[in-house]
């Protein structure tokens, strides 16, 4: 009578190529919790919205690399934590760095 979750912070296609069996699990909890996926209909729920096109070009414009987006998340490393924080408080977000 129990079900299996994966929780992650990977974002689903990723996750899809290096784990293909996701049918083994009930739900998958992906892009640190922003996105729901459920393997048996491929239905995908985000809890967030997505990323803002301007966020993420002016990343891109600042030269943060590596920059990977997904649906309701954007990730980079640690180092350029500065920059964007700077590029959040311009544009006025209401976002966090976790």
């Amino acid at each position: 009578g129990r079900k299996l979750i994966l929780v992650t912070g990977r974002e689903l296609p990723d996750l899809k190529e290096v784990f293909p069996e996701l049918s083994l699990f009930e739900k998958v909890v992906a892009e640190n919790g922003a996105l729901i996926y459920t393997p048996a209909s491929e239905e995908e729920r985000t809890i967030s919205p997505s990323p803002s096109a301007d966020l993420v070009d002016r990343l891109k414009k600042r030269g943060v690399k590596p920059l990977s987006v997904g649906r309701s998340i954007v990730a980079t490393w640690e180092p350029h934590q500065t920059t964007v924080l700077d590029v959040i408080k311009k544009l006025g977000l209401e976002l966090e760095i976790i």
